[in-house]
């Protein structure tokens, strides 16, 4: 799967990681007629999207009679977090750096950065599924 997107396919993408139903070329055209003008590239990007398997068609939808008599219903094959993931495993090229970086991001979100701020319980998941991987990853050493 190829996970390079443009910063148009990135639009349309974010449509589909933040809609709760399949999209029609229809729906995006009307979210994103400020970005895309054309309805014919919606159509392009689509085929772009789904030859990179990021979308999948899932069904039909006969409620678009202003623009078609059918439009195809696509979905994001993968969530924006398996995306984001993939992105980062691409660009990263030893473990090292992963583990830097990991170590980065948990310092500056760390409890000593927010001294203002309680720790509320969205840290305290991470923190538990943080120990969670690492006993995971302690057990396949063993």
């Amino acid at each position: 799967m190829v996970y390079k997107l443009s910063g148009q396919e990135r639009l349309i993408m974010a449509e589909f990681w933040h809609s709760d139903k399949p999209l029609t070329s229809v729906d995006l055209f009307e979210r994103l007629s400020d970005h895309f003008p054309h309805k014919p590239q919606i159509h392009r990007y689509i085929n772009m999207l789904q030859e990179k398997g990021l979308i999948s068609v899932c069904g039909v939808n006969c409620s678009h009679a202003k623009y078609a008599k059918y439009a195809r219903e696509f979905k994001a094959t993968v969530t924006e977090d398996e995306f984001t993931k993939n992105v980062l495993l691409d660009d990263i090229n030893s473990r090292s750096t992963l583990q830097k970086i990991a170590l980065a991001l948990l310092e500056e979100t760390s409890p000593k950065k927010k001294k203002e701020k309680e720790q509320n319980e969205e840290d305290q998941q991470l923190v538990q599924e943080l120990e969670r991987i690492i006993a995971e990853y302690k057990n396949e050493d063993d």
